[in-house]
């Protein structure tokens, strides 16, 4: 038997702008965009892609505690038929 209890808050919020190239969007103009290497551009990116990658991965989470609780409910029913 596995309990599990998680409760996630995570709020953050970041405001940069690279300051030589201040027209750069990572969500927008995505890794594609950045001119010349620019390491403020691609720390901007890389702080992008972390997010997304965070949201993916909760996400996955949420799907498998769906599928695990729809398989034990499954399970509860079955045993008591």
């Amino acid at each position: 038997m596995l309990h599990l209890k998680i409760n996630l808050l995570v709020r953050r919020s970041v405001r940069v702008k690279c300051p030589r190239h201040p027209r750069y969007n990572s969500e927008r103009d995505g890794a594609g965009a950045i001119r010349g290497g620019c390491r403020y551009c691609l720390a901007m990116y890389e702080l992008y892609a972390g997010k997304l990658a965070v949201e993916r991965s909760l996400q996955a989470l949420e799907q498998h505690i769906t599928r695990c609780a729809s398989f034990n409910g499954a399970a509860l029913r079955k045993k008591h038929a």
